[in-house]
């Protein structure tokens, strides 16, 4: 794994994207690019290690540039080290390609033992196959061994000769089918080796060439160095002529120059005066700010209190509107009481009314001897009777009939019930008139409440009407903040809050007046 590592890391160095990497390996982490920077540094510096799995093109390339160059410099070359360094070169990049190879194969060696210890871990014990394979570092021959085994366990009995045949062909195909992708790898490692060794016949050819470039530099170079020396003495006299007219045209225009900066001192004197000008006002204007700011500050926190004054009002009208609705409630529940009892003392009073007309007729009867006039005194009641139920609402009907029939019960009777019966009727129409005057004094309570509720509710829209005003002058103050350069957003949000504040005061201003 390090060795894959280290050669990714080799590719990506010398690959032409090799600032693409490099922009990526810097939005890393900062210890990964320490311990990246280290592994760099190793796989460069141990380019020429034979161990090393990198191969570091861009030195190889610089050494073989490097001979050619070196030899163009000397002024009489030997052909010899030429040669010499040609041989030295080709041997190393041989000495690589032998090293690319043998790891090639040891790579595949490993690769194959791996594949037969997870053959032999995935096969349930009833056979055991080997593989083994062998290739040469000058070719890449590759041989396959297979040999397969039949193993009893525990004294069980052998396979069929069906099923061994079957396990063999599959081994077969499975070894076949490696054999063909070993195969086809060979032949791409010898296709780059093929390329490679035409690149080394490319490179020597260029060898050439430049050597014979050399050559005829080598020429040029000497008659160049004739044409130098009288270049040079040319020159000399060239120089110092173009020297002496630069001077000249120096002096020339440094007289142009001073008449052109004193104009450009003038400009800036005038220039600064208008700059410390303009900074007072500047600071006069930072100092109206600074006190705007202030007063905005001051506004808000006027503000804020005047929200937490409205909420305040805001459940102080909850609660008057809540004991208000209990106050009606009771008020029209004491009322039903009242009309109820009333009711029942007008019946009361019914029913003592036609008591007493009763019994005087019975009077009358007892001192009167005869017949006729007991008939004329009844005829008479009795119309008295329909007369008074006709006055009387249409629901008391039915117990005006029952109250008759009591009556006619108790004149066939006895004369001395009616006198306890009249207590009683007397006595119940007593309570009923207390508990009467009790509902009477509960009412009279339940309306003194409600003027103090009417009371609380007039203080509530005076302070409602205090606070309208305060979110008036509120407005005021914000208006003038905004003809002065408050930013837009302070002015945005503010008009946002008074819209609310004036949206929750004519909410509770309809509320009271619908209240009242």
């Amino acid at each position: 794994m390090q060795k894959l590592l280290a050669l990714l890391l080799g590719a990506a160095i010398q690959s032409p994207q090799r600032e693409r990497f490099i922009e990526r390996i810097k939005h890393m982490r900062p210890e990964i690019q320490s311990e990246l920077v280290e592994e760099i540094q190793r796989v460069t510096s141990n380019s020429t290690n034979t161990n090393s799995p990198v191969v570091n093109l861009d030195s190889l390339l610089a050494e073989l540039e490097q001979q050619p160059s070196s030899a163009s410099t000397d002024e009489e070359p030997s052909d010899k080290t030429t040669e010499e360094g040609i041989e030295s070169n080709n041997q190393r990049v041989v000495t690589l390609l032998e090293r690319v190879i043998r790891e090639r194969d040891e790579f595949t060696n490993e690769l194959f033992e791996m594949a037969a210890d997870m053959e032999q871990e995935g096969s349930s014990g009833s056979s055991s196959s080997g593989m083994a394979t062998a290739s040469s570092s000058c070719n890449g021959d590759i041989s396959v061994l297979n040999n397969n085994k039949c193993v009893s366990n525990n004294g069980a009995r052998s396979p069929s000769p069906n099923a061994l045949d079957r396990h063999l062909s599959v081994e077969l195909a499975a070894a076949k089918g490696e054999l063909r992708k070993l195969r086809n790898e060979n032949d791409e490692k010898d296709e780059i080796l093929q390329e490679m060794q035409d690149e080394l016949q490319q490179q020597r050819i260029e060898i050439g060439r430049l050597q014979a470039e050399r050559l005829e530099l080598v020429k040029d170079a000497r008659a160049a160095k004739d044409y130098r020396d009288e270049m040079d003495c040319m020159q000399h006299k060239l120089n110092r002529l173009e020297r002496l007219e630069a001077e000249n045209e120096k002096l020339r225009s440094r007289l142009n120059e001073l008449d052109f900066y004193k104009n450009r001192v003038n400009h800036l004197k005038e220039d600064n005066k208008i700059m410390h000008e303009t900074n007072h006002v500047m600071e006069e204007q930072l100092e109206q700010y600074q006190k705007k700011i202030s007063a905005h500050l001051e506004v808000e926190t006027k503000l804020i209190e005047a929200q937490g004054n409205v909420k305040s009002l805001q459940l102080d009208m909850t609660k008057t509107r809540e004991r208000i609705e209990e106050l009606l409630l009771e008020n029209g529940r004491l009322e039903r009481e009242l009309r109820v009892n009333r009711q029942k003392c007008s019946e009361l009073e019914r029913q003592i009314c036609s008591l007493t007309e009763f019994d005087s007729p019975r009077i009358g009867l007892d001192n009167c001897n005869g017949s006729n006039t007991s008939l004329f005194n009844e005829s008479s009641l009795l119309a008295q009777l329909e007369a008074h139920n006709q006055s009387q609402i249409l629901e008391l009907q039915l117990d005006n009939k029952k109250l008759k029939a009591q009556l006619e019960n108790r004149e066939r009777n006895s004369k001395s019930a009616n006198p306890a019966e009249l207590f009683e009727i007397r006595k119940e129409l007593a309570e009923k008139e207390k508990i009467l005057t009790e509902k009477d004094e509960n009412i009279k309570n339940l309306f003194i409440k409600l003027e103090t509720a009417n009371k609380k509710v007039e203080e509530n829209t005076e302070r409602f009407q205090k606070e309208q005003q305060n979110v008036e002058k509120l407005k005021h103050q914000l208006v003038e903040f905004k003809r002065t350069n408050i930013p837009l957003k302070t002015h945005q949000t503010l008009m946002e809050r008074l819209e609310g504040v004036e949206q929750k005061v004519n909410f509770w201003h309809y509320f009271l007046i619908l209240i009242h």
